[in-house]
């Protein structure tokens, strides 16, 4: 749409010409300057189309910024991919986040004292901990010990109990990324009975 259109009054080179149609012209352009100009701070009432930008300088209008950028408050459609984050200030992808490495639940045959479970090998995908937890039950609510370690140095035992029917510890291994370990516990039981152990390993990324 043209800003201006066309003058009511066309004047021509050495035309002597009275001040009403020259004065009517130059209205009309202040008229329609007004009228269909941008407003320097912008106005709500004024819409302006503009085609898909292409090169870094380009306007981009609403359409395509709704259809290429993320919403502010997410949307289930669009998936944005990470690289692994290294600092506090990036991006972490899910993989990252949480790796959780179930490692298989082993029972015994009925009749024994005691029994003992190892991992398999869980390696860190950058510098982070692993948060370990360690679980399982005795048939004869005789529970009486429990062992834990990791084939890596440096793990930290927070907690570890043996009582009744249950055992149940947790700890963390400060880990930087390659590094791998296997983490193992062992449960011993007052009594000749059936026992059950079980191990999980989780994964929280450090800048």
């Amino acid at each position: 749409m043209a800003i201006i259109s066309p003058l009511t009054y066309t004047i021509a080179n050495g035309q002597a010409v009275d001040a009403t149609p020259l004065m009517a012209d130059l209205n009309q352009i202040v008229s329609n300057v007004n009228a269909n100009a941008a407003a320097l701070a912008g106005s709500s009432s004024q819409v302006f189309n503009v085609a898909n930008a292409t090169t870094s300088t380009e306007a981009v209008n609403l359409g395509q910024a709704q259809a290429e950028f993320a919403a502010l408050n997410g949307s289930p459609s669009q998936v944005f991919n990470v690289a692994n984050a290294t600092t506090s200030t990036e991006a972490v992808a899910l993989g990252q986040l949480a790796q959780q490495t179930p490692v298989g639940n082993v029972a015994s045959a009925a009749g024994v004292t005691t029994l003992s479970l190892t991992s398999s090998a869980f390696t860190a995908p950058c510098t982070g901990k692993a948060i370990v937890l360690f679980g399982g039950s005795n048939a004869a609510t005789s529970a009486n010990s429990i062992s834990t370690s990791a084939s890596l140095a440096g793990f930290q035992l927070l907690y570890a109990q043996a009582f009744g029917a249950l055992y149940d510890a947790y700890g963390y291994l400060p880990m930087i990324a390659g590094q791998s370990s296997t983490f193992s516990i062992t449960g011993g039981s007052a009594s000749s009975t059936s026992l059950f152990l079980s191990i999980k390993v989780f994964f929280i990324p450090l800048a």
